[in-house]
């Protein structure tokens, strides 16, 4: 447990530090340190499990091993042994249960260092350092106040929900992280037009819409809903035209992002394609594998976003927004944007959406945090700006906000299932150095942990189980080489695959 009460001095003296710096008016070293620090304590997350969590890491990664070969082919299965169903998005060939932006990134930064745990998640890593900063921009114009934008972005910096999804530990992990960055900088993109109404941030909006879509769904182009409803709020204004036809670009710039490979996937992967779009929509009237929850689902959730103390002060933080809105309508527009985005996306997954998944609704926690931001600066008014007082309910806030306590629970040798991964991918890293070189088929993993061999070893293909009948009585006619795991727990070994001379068994116990 040594590293993470290391891991809760580390963050108390980042916030100290970075309160100093900022007190000392550094605001530049102050937004290096943050980035810094940003950066290290997610590089530390990464590096927790050198293994692929069950779900849903292993399948992003695997896909996005195969994008480096191909970036137009997302592939899950290179080459099936056996009969599949092409909808099944844990065991089919073609993999569009996902849009690919995300995975693309993963591709590139291991084409660029090397394929390994630690590298996939390196966009991860570098995203979610980035997001504070973001988060201080909004904040420094939406709150007025550089200490209060401060508070917001260590609060980003330290969230655990979003390190967790870095780590892998939490599905949908690269994905929502991903999503979630490219949310917010539209929203950042939005508020920096908002400040000057210069182009290029009309554009940048755009772009930056057009890839959250591209790495979730529609949903992605939220901040639509903001930037509309200041519209309506000005619609008598004479600059209405011009924010109007501003949106409408942007808009315009967001299809021509995600447009292109929709309709790429739709010619190439017709029947895939339609199955998917379709299963996206049945998330809102259907409860899908047994995702379910009650309107309230997502208000159970806020501890786990911000922390237990953190999420006491979103009601708070509405308020103080709200206040500043009725006092003048025109110079709090960011204000109406967050407010109309964090209810818009909370209000849709709670009462509208019938499956409920964690991380859904997280996509507006960095609104969520300059919310909190706002209530803790009412506070500090409340209690006559006492700055050694401040100080500590910050550090006690964003304590609970990093919950090391849970780190060392989900990633402590302890941990039994951490243990059994850690064992299983030993075996699959080394497994090459034990089988013959012209074998390239792998049989009876545990299940899904195929994935993770095919990953480790692209030359290879592997099949969870043994094989179907059908397919093993194909692959002894036609004299087809195959290593198998010889039979642990409840994963047997069929006589005629250990009487067939081809069939290599391979004697490492997997548990």
């Amino acid at each position: 447990m040594t590293s993470y009460i290391l891991l809760a001095s580390a963050a108390i003296l980042f916030i100290i530090a970075c309160l100093w710096l900022l007190h000392s008016g550094r605001e530049r070293m102050t937004l290096a340190l943050l980035f810094a620090g940003s950066l290290i304590v997610r590089l530390y997350m990464a590096m927790q499990d050198a293994f692929l969590h069950d779900w849903d890491e292993r399948f992003h990664a695997l896909v996005a091993r195969n994008l480096m070969n191909d970036p137009l082919q997302p592939i899950l299965r290179a080459h099936p042994v056996q009969a599949y169903d092409k909808f099944a998005w844990c065991c089919n060939h073609i993999w569009l249960h996902k849009q690919p932006l995300f995975m693309w990134q993963m591709a590139l930064s291991m084409k660029l260092f090397g394929v390994s745990e630690l590298t996939m998640r390196y966009p991860s890593v570098l995203m979610g350092a980035l997001m504070p900063l973001m988060v201080y921009g909004i904040a420094r114009q939406l709150l007025h106040s550089r200490q209060g934008a401060l508070v917001a972005a260590l609060l980003m910096a330290l969230c655990n929900f979003q390190l967790e999804l870095i780590s892998g530990f939490e599905g949908t992990d690269h994905n929502d992280v991903a999503f979630g960055f490219y949310v917010l900088a539209s929203f950042w993109a939005y508020v920096r037009y908002l400040s000057g109404k210069e182009m290029k941030w009309v554009l940048l909006a755009g772009v930056f819409a057009g890839c959250a879509v591209l790495n979730k769904w529609l949903t992605g182009a939220v901040v639509f809903a903001g930037w509309g409803m200041n519209l309506l709020l000005s619609i008598r204004d004479k600059d209405s035209r011009r924010d109007l036809s501003y949106m409408l670009l942007a808009a315009i710039v967001c299809l021509a992002v995600f447009l292109p490979w929709q309709l790429y996937i739709l010619h190439t992967f017709p029947e895939e394609a339609k199955y998917e779009y379709a299963f996206n929509s049945r998330h809102i009237t259907e409860v899908l594998e047994d995702h379910k929850g009650s309107i309230f689902f997502y208000v159970g959730k806020l501890p786990r976003y911000y922390g237990a103390i953190a999420c006491c002060f979103i009601p708070v933080g509405m308020w103080v927004l709200l206040r500043q809105i009725r006092a003048n309508v025109r110079e709090n527009k960011a204000a109406i944007a967050l407010l109309s985005i964090f209810t818009i996306v909370f209000s849709f997954f709670s009462l509208i959406v019938a499956t409920k998944w964690v991380p859904y609704a997280f996509v507006v926690a960095p609104m969520g945090y300059l919310l909190i931001a706002a209530g803790l600066m009412e506070l500090k008014e409340r209690v006559r700006r006492n700055e050694l007082l401040f100080t500590l309910v910050i550090i006690v806030v964003a304590l609970f906000t990093l919950n090391p306590v849970a780190i060392y629970k989900a990633h402590n040798s302890g941990n039994e299932a951490r243990m059994v991964k850690l064992h299983n991918t030993k075996i699959y890293k080394d497994v090459t150095n034990e089988l013959p070189k012209h074998i390239k088929l792998v049989l009876n993993t545990p299940s899904f942990e195929d994935i993770d061999l095919m990953f480790y070893h692209n030359e290879l293909d592997a099949n969870a189980w043994c094989l179907h009948d059908a397919a093993i009585d194909s692959l002894i006619r036609n004299n087809v080489p195959f290593a198998v795991f010889e039979a642990h727990g409840q994963y047997g070994l069929p006589e005629r695959i250990a009487a067939y001379k081809g069939a290599y068994i391979i004697h490492q116990q997997l548990k």
